[in-house]
């Protein structure tokens, strides 16, 4: 099962909720907690998770050489992450 607590304002009490439902979640199945928070990612803070144990997470985003380009749409074809469209003959940059 895969839980998401989101909101577009600050200070609703994403985090609270979130920890709060993985504590609770931990003590019946195994779980894992990702606080995708750009700007404060706090749930380790809740946890008291040692600085050693946490992980950053990314989104890398592929960049288009247009001066190398010879728009074949390889790019498209041998992204694995299916972040690059070929439109109109020119390679587009799915960012999400």
């Amino acid at each position: 099962m895969i839980v998401a607590v989101a909101s577009g304002k600050g200070g609703t009490g994403k985090t609270t909720v979130s920890v709060s439902l993985a504590l609770v979640a931990a003590e019946e199945v195994p779980t894992t907690l990702l606080d995708c928070d750009a700007e404060a990612p706090d749930a380790a803070l809740f946890l008291a998770v040692a600085e050693e144990e946490r992980r950053d997470a990314g989104v890398l985003v592929p960049r288009v050489d247009r001066e190398r380009c010879r728009g074949t749409g390889e790019c498209a074809d041998v992204c694995e992450y299916g972040a690059i469209a070929f439109v109109g003959g020119s390679p587009l940059v799915l960012s999400w």
